[in-house]
């Protein structure tokens, strides 16, 4: 969960919001992962029987099979659980 996606103070103030750490979800990947499942600006994100369409943003620090998509952010809050699998397909 993102620092500025704690509580109701911080989520309602716009100064916070606008920061990096209020950012919308994306899908963090690394080159390397995101070239072999052909992605590129977004990924359809599947979690159980919940699904969106994130922008793909290319991360070197997140490992290979990994992805990092950060929780209860506009874009992934109807996603599952915050640890777990996701599937990830090129829209």
């Amino acid at each position: 969960v993102p620092l500025y996606a704690t509580d109701a103070l911080v989520r309602r103030a716009a100064s916070l919001q606008a920061t990096a750490d209020g950012a919308d979800a994306v899908v963090r990947i690394n080159s390397t992962e995101a070239t072999r499942l052909g992605l590129s600006a977004q990924a359809r994100v599947t979690q159980g029987e919940a699904e969106a369409v994130l922008p793909v943003v290319l991360d070197a620090r997140v490992p290979d099979g990994a992805v990092w998509i950060a929780s209860v952010r506009p874009g992934s809050a109807n996603l599952g659980a915050a640890f777990g699998p996701v599937e990830l397909k090129p829209v």
